[in-house]
């Protein structure tokens, strides 16, 4: 894993810019922003490690990313864009687990499983 958070967010916002459907009014690039704002924000409240942090980042980034194909099952939609791509950035299958599992934690109803 060698990208910057910046770098992989350039990317992501990128997709959701050009792919994501234009009658999604909530599910947009500003509420992506937001969402990645307040995760980190919470994050390091709650004192946790900066590895995880940037898991944390990271899920919030790509939470929505399954909607540029599809609003049914968009967390699992994009739990596989997120192991797709992440895989190729060398990121440790444990970490896309994390990353993954914050994703399906969105989804309603939400069962977060710690």
């Amino acid at each position: 894993m060698g990208q910057s958070f910046e770098s992989i967010s350039k990317n992501v916002l990128e997709v959701l810019n050009t792919k994501l459907p234009s009658y999604l009014t909530y599910h947009s690039i500003e509420h992506t922003k937001y969402v990645v704002k307040m995760a980190e924000y919470l994050a390091w409240r709650e004192n946790i490690e900066e590895h995880d942090v940037f898991l944390n980042k990271i899920a919030a980034l790509y939470h929505d990313i399954g909607f540029i194909e599809s609003r049914d099952n968009h967390e699992e939609t994009g739990c596989r864009i997120v192991t797709k791509e992440l895989g190729d950035l060398n990121f440790a299958k444990e970490d896309i687990a994390k990353i993954c599992g914050m994703i399906m934690a969105t989804k309603i109803p939400q069962n977060p499983n710690i």
